[in-house]
């Protein structure tokens, strides 16, 4: 037992801990409605696409904002209801790309695309008040249309040192995110369900964009390219997960998932012995999105190898991602 000055002392340190850590955390943060992409799909038909989307949540994960620092999502004034704002902002993305779909949430049993979600949660982390603030922004649903049942997700990582204030990790961690996390699982919905693809000349001016612009700061742009469903960016793809900037190297390596690039299921599994851990991790996320039956066994033995694996403070992370799709 501790005797009571050393237990006054350790009371005393994790109070002084938990103050840094918490800092001057707001107890809600505004998230903005993501704006849709501008990427119109080529030779879309104007034929009525239904969709509904049926919560499957676990109790678990039922809780929308989670981590060390509490707080309340809000969008518009009001906290979000994660299933309706999902449902909302995934028709809009499809619709402004140029897909006449209607998303509701009433499994009406009448033929179209069912949606059965899994999860929809942002994690919060900060270890210190020195370190970043990060955020983990995940889906997973299951798909059933006529191809058959598959996994969707998305997942977005990213993450500040607040200097001056918490409101400066509301663009990166919250607004940034969710925004790709909805443009990322409405993609793979297209993609394996509809399968619409920008034109040829339309990726040509994204890639022109994307090789002319500055990468320290507009890496974002990558992910346009996984958005675009059109298998002529895979190589470029490819091509940028081999770039100087780690932060495009991640973009990369997670749109080759995104844009289901079967033939870089090899080098993805490369890169996930290889690589480190943030780009293992986009590249075990991309295996996940490829979905044959030789990707998810490589999902689930690597799963097995985390779990047993304790010398790794990363591997948590990995997990995460694992999870996803398992």
């Amino acid at each position: 037992m501790f005797g009571f000055k050393t237990r006054i002392a350790l009371i005393a340190a994790l109070s002084f801990t938990m103050a840094f850590l918490v800092g001057c955390a707001p107890n809600s943060y505004p998230v903005k409605t993501p704006t849709p992409s501008k990427l119109a799909f080529s030779d879309v038909q104007n034929t009525p696409v239904k969709a509904n989307v049926v919560d499957k949540r676990r109790t678990a994960d039922q809780m929308f904002h989670v981590g060390v620092l509490p707080s309340t999502l809000q969008n518009e004034g009001k906290p979000i209801e994660p299933v309706n704002f999902l449902i909302s902002n995934v028709e809009k993305e499809l619709k402004n790309r140029g897909i006449n779909i209607q998303i509701s949430s009433q499994d009406t049993g009448q033929d179209g695309i069912h949606i059965l979600l899994n999860k929809f949660r942002i994690r919060n982390h900060r270890a210190s008040g020195f370190s970043p603030y990060f955020t983990f922004t995940t889906i997973s649903a299951d798909i059933d249309a006529a191809s058959g049942k598959q996994r969707v997700t998305a997942y977005f990582k990213n993450g500040k040192v607040p200097v001056w204030s918490f409101d400066e990790v509301i663009e990166p961690c919250y607004n940034i995110p969710v925004s790709h996390a909805v443009k990322e699982f409405a993609s793979k919905i297209n993609r394996l369900t509809t399968n619409y693809k920008i034109s040829d000349s339309e990726l040509d001016s994204l890639v022109a964009i994307i090789k002319g612009a500055d990468m320290e700061k507009d890496y974002l742009e990558v992910y346009k390219l996984g958005y675009s469903n059109n298998p002529k960016a895979i190589p470029v793809l490819v091509e940028l997960t081999k770039h100087d900037k780690d932060l495009v190297r991640i973009a990369a390596l997670s749109s080759l998932g995104t844009i289901g690039a079967k033939d870089q299921l090899s080098y993805l599994m490369d890169v996930y012995k290889t690589a480190p851990w943030q780009e293992r991790n986009m590249a075990l996320k991309s295996i996940g999105d490829i979905g044959t039956p030789e990707a998810l066994d490589f999902v689930k033995k690597a799963m097995g190898e985390l779990q047993m694996d304790d010398s790794d403070p990363n591997a948590k992370y990995t997990r995460e991602v694992a999870g996803l799709y398992l």
